[in-house]
């Protein structure tokens, strides 16, 4: 394959069903943290991990990386009501807080 699986944010909605917003990058590339091919997909299953359905969900850029993705959780005993929703940054690191660099977060409501 020409990518790889950086990293995901997980959760399950009251059925059990199995939701990863995860970062893809470019195979062989040595800058983890912000580089331009990264990209946003969902991976979801149906049987708790053994399957998965994958959805492309960034809009790629060759400039910029589509990263950081967080995804709804449940908060204590209240399970998710319905298909959980995600955000992800579209947007270089920059080299400081306060160096100008923009960001934007992007928001994903979903339907199963």
């Amino acid at each position: 394959p020409d990518r790889c699986l950086l990293y995901s944010s997980i959760t399950f909605d009251s059925q059990g069903y199995l939701y990863m917003a995860s970062v893809t990058q470019k195979n062989g590339v040595d800058k983890y943290w912000g580089d331009p091919s990264a990209e946003i997909i969902l991976l979801t299953s149906a049987d708790r991990g053994k399957t998965f359905d994958v959805v492309p969900i960034s809009k790629p850029d060759s400039n910029l990386p589509n990263w950081m993705p967080g995804i709804e959780r449940p908060f204590g005993p209240h399970p998710i009501a319905g298909v959980p929703a995600f955000l992800y940054t579209h947007g270089g690191p920059g080299e400081s807080l306060t160096g100008g660099a923009g960001t934007e977060v992007i928001f994903v409501r979903l339907a199963k």
